[in-house]
């Protein structure tokens, strides 16, 4: 009997259970959810955002596979469109070569539902999840990493990248004891940081809710990004609930209270990550302004977050004027695994008022979110 695919009911939960103990079994890590409503993004009517959960299903009676759509408005070439995001994608193909062509099945059934879809993250170029897009025609792209260190002698010590063979890593602890590896670091960032940028006449506070003005900034801002998530102040309120402590949001007025940009920021003690160590990281991890105005909200991000005393402040951010604000505030730019997939009728779109793609704006809020971080 052939493979379904269809909408994830509570009937499916005890199956889905099996198929992620099968999964498990063989050493895959991912799981697909064992409750068929999304606890942060649930479907209901009218809401901005959602999630929406399809299994495949064989004999009506087993799970191979499943995936997640999730639906927000965007605003591309400053029209509001609604555009999907194609997540979690797990295939009992990965470990049952009889289903090798499920994760295609899969994808063709998504793409009859939403003809503009991207994904977002997938842990490198290399998985097979960005590879396959890339062969049924996606484009499949690189979202730049850029990062600053705040210790320098505990990054060399910790960044797990820089001691993953004997030589390099032997070399990274006698410059953290010696001293040169913080001043060559701190040369380093400093012959990056090209202006100063000064935010004292800027008043920048943390808010336990983003208010209506965010709605006027996501606005103004649409004639300046090519393809912007849709960041109302609904949505971000979605996003990054009140009662969620990990997230700070900086908020940036000018002297008329006018909203210049914001950002949510996290701070997190890492143990043992395999891309940290035990660092303790700031991440900027969603933030809008007009593209003129990057600088001012990433300076203050830093400002905000080296008061923390982190370790190291990261970012990735697709579009360009974040790029070098992130650049001339002497952020490092360093290997990045988050990959952007675009679909080819969201490339298509794009690429009408945007042909090298460098006013997109993607960042971690735009897919699973800051969930690892």
């Amino acid at each position: 009997m052939p493979i379904k695919i269809i909408p994830y009911s509570d009937n499916h939960i005890a199956l889905v259970k099996d198929f992620n103990i099968r999964l498990k079994a063989k050493g895959i890590n991912f799981q697909f959810p064992e409750s068929n409503q999304s606890p942060l993004l649930p479907h209901y009517k009218e809401r901005a955002i959602y999630q929406d959960y399809y299994l495949a299903i064989e004999n009506d009676s087993i799970v191979r596979g499943g995936y997640i759509l999730k639906q927000q408005n965007f605003i591309l070439n400053n029209n509001i469109t609604a555009i999907g995001n194609y997540q979690l994608p797990l295939s009992e193909g990965t470990i049952d070569k009889k289903y090798n062509m499920l994760g295609i099945q899969m994808l063709s059934d998504v793409m009859k539902k939403q003809s503009l879809l991207y994904s977002l993250g997938m842990g490198g170029l290399d998985k097979q999840l960005p590879q396959l897009l890339s062969a049924m025609g996606w484009r499949v792209q690189k979202v730049p990493f850029y990062f600053k260190a705040c210790h320098p002698r505990i990054f060399l010590k910790e960044m797990p990248f820089l001691h993953r063979q004997p030589l390099p890593g032997s070399l990274c602890n006698i410059a953290a004891a010696t001293g040169l590896g913080t001043a060559g670091i701190k040369l380093w960032q400093w012959s990056l940081n090209k202006r100063h940028t000064s935010i004292t006449d800027y008043k920048i506070e943390t808010a336990p809710l983003f208010d209506e003005r965010t709605d006027k900034l996501c606005t103004d801002c649409s004639k300046e990004y090519s393809l912007l998530a849709q960041r109302s102040q609904e949505v971000l309120n979605i996003l990054y609930p009140p009662e969620d402590k990990r997230f700070y949001r900086l908020i940036i007025s000018d002297a008329n209270n006018s909203l210049s940009g914001w950002a949510v920021l996290l701070d997190t003690k890492m143990e043992d990550n395999k891309y940290f160590g035990n660092l303790r990281v700031g991440t900027i991890a969603d933030c809008l302004a007009k593209p003129e105005q990057a600088k001012i909200v990433i300076a203050a991000a830093v400002n905000f977050l080296v008061k923390r005393n982190v370790d190291i402040i990261i970012s990735n951010q697709s579009h360009s004027w974040w790029c070098a604000a992130l650049s001339d505030s002497g952020f490092l730019k360093g290997p990045s695994n988050f990959i952007l997939a675009l679909s080819k009728g969201l490339t298509l779109k794009i690429s009408e008022t945007d042909p090298n793609f460098r006013k997109i704006h993607f960042n971690r809020g735009d897919g699973d979110g800051p969930i690892h971080l």
